[in-house]
This record gives structure tokens, sequence and C-alpha cells, in this order.
């Protein structure tokens, strides 16, 4: 679970940085027909990538939630008490 949750972060990261540097880089320049944002297939690329990563970012966090929720439930309601 960490793992996934940790690509999922990696992924929406270096998507960001990728989409933001492209922006700053073409706006400093005065090209600005050779950005991201004038290709509309790669342009569509990394935003359904964002969108992805993100998505499966609160997945893994739910799923991580969950896990821990049920993980408490256990040790605090269990028929037996924990005798140390």
């Amino acid at each position: 679970m960490h793992f996934n949750l940790f690509v999922a972060m990696m992924i929406q990261l270096v998507v960001r940085l990728t989409l933001y540097i492209d922006q700053y880089v073409t706006r400093k320049t005065e090209q600005r027909s050779t950005g991201i944002d004038n290709t509309p297939v790669l342009c569509e690329v990394f935003y359904v990538l964002m969108e992805y990563a993100r998505t499966a970012m609160f997945l893994w966090m739910f799923i991580e939630g969950h896990y821990l929720n049920s993980m408490l439930t256990v040790a605090v309601f269990t028929d037996q008490p924990n005798h140390t």
C-alpha cells in the first residue's frame, strides 16, 4: 500500500513539474508555439496522467485509512483482553 501511494505521488509530482517547467520555459522565450499547451495530444496525455495519478493517490490514501481503521478496530474490540 505504501509503495503504491508513493508511486502515485511521484507520478503526479513529475507530471506537474514537467508542466510547470514547460510553461516557465515557454513564457520566458519568445517562441510560444513550441510548448506542451500548443500540442493538443501531448497536452491531453499529460493532464489525463495527472488526473489519474491524483485519483490513484486519493484511492490509496482511502485504502490506507481503511486498513488502519480495521487494524485499530480488531486491536481494541477483541473478546480477550491483552495482558502484558
